[in-house]
């Protein structure tokens, strides 16, 4: 979700954390970076719904004012993120939350963050090639 007022630009202030498993949780910037459970992930109580050890499924909020650790491995660094920066400056705010949503789909590792509430999409797993020919 992304809003905008008439003296800034639109900035990103929710993005959907995916696991394996499915949603885990939302991740909102309102003054503070906070990490809130999905529900359905609480009520599970499968810790494959969990993003890290140390943030288990809780019905309490996870707030920092800096990125949380766990998101702050998905941001880009250098030059990448240089470039994305110039790229985006004039139709975006390019700050942490912005970062991780323009990169966070992509990412390596089990998590994935989206815009949206549906997962996105992951790659497929590469498949055997076939042979071409065929003894008779």
């Amino acid at each position: 979700m992304a809003t905008k007022n008439s003296t800034s630009l639109p900035r990103v202030e929710l993005l959907h954390v995916f696991v394996p498993a499915g949603l885990s949780g939302r991740l909102a910037k309102y003054g503070q970076h906070s990490f809130t459970h999905d529900t359905s992930a609480i009520e599970s109580g499968d810790p494959a719904a969990e993003i890290s050890l140390t943030m288990p499924l809780s019905a309490q909020s996870y707030s920092t004012t800096p990125m949380l650790p766990v998101f702050q491995t998905f941001l880009p660094e250098g030059f990448l993120k240089q470039r994305i920066q110039e790229r985006f400056a004039k139709v975006l705010r390019v700050d942490d939350m912005a970062l991780l949503a323009l990169s966070g789909g992509n990412a390596i590792g089990r998590l994935r963050v989206n815009r949206e509430r549906t997962p996105p999409t992951m790659t497929p797993k590469p498949q055997k090639a076939k042979p071409r020919l065929t003894r008779p």
